[in-house]
């Protein structure tokens, strides 16, 4: 089934958008090197997620503070920034515990749709703008979690997502 128009046109600006900010921390790069432009755009982001779930725990219904609760908290953003509900042949939880959780995800990503149209590898571009607001959002539930990618696409099938409950 075809996604609505409104999604798609939604689609597309998020990809334009994200295509922008890439060149532009790309350009900024050409000024103060390009690892340092991804770094402050990382620190920025970091502190963006922690500010968005320091806001919205309040009405989430998430008590908790192990693995479990930090992929509760991470589903809730994905599914506000996708605009419609996570598909679960989309997310299949690999392994599910409270010190750690382990997600398969085949969704659709505004990143690798980016990057594949500025021909440049994801993972850079995934770890500065959205690994880092997501590592912002499990700091603000618990210091202690952890996220890491393993696999990424489009040079994997799927994308890992490794949220660790740390000590």
């Amino acid at each position: 089934m075809e996604p609505p128009l409104s999604l798609v046109a939604f689609r597309s600006r998020l990809v334009s958008w994200v295509r922008r900010l890439i060149a532009y921390v790309l350009k900024v790069g050409e000024v103060v090197g390009t690892d340092r432009a991804f770094e402050l755009l990382s620190e920025l982001m970091g502190a963006e997620g922690e500010a968005w779930a320091q806001k919205e725990l309040k009405k989430l219904d998430i008590t908790g503070i192990d693995a479990l609760s930090g992929w509760e908290l991470l589903r809730s953003f994905k599914q506000m920034l996708a605009l419609e509900a996570l598909k679960p042949d989309e997310h299949i939880i690999a392994e599910r515990g409270p010190n750690r959780v382990v997600v398969n995800c085949t969704a659709w990503c505004p990143i690798m749709e980016a990057c594949r149209e500025l021909n440049i590898p994801t993972r850079k571009v995934c770890e500065s703008l959205m690994l880092s607001f997501e590592r912002g959002v499990l700091k603000a539930l618990n210091p202690k979690l952890k996220l890491k990618v393993g696999k990424i696409r489009p040079e994997d099938k799927y994308c890992e997502y490794i949220i660790e409950l740390g000590e």
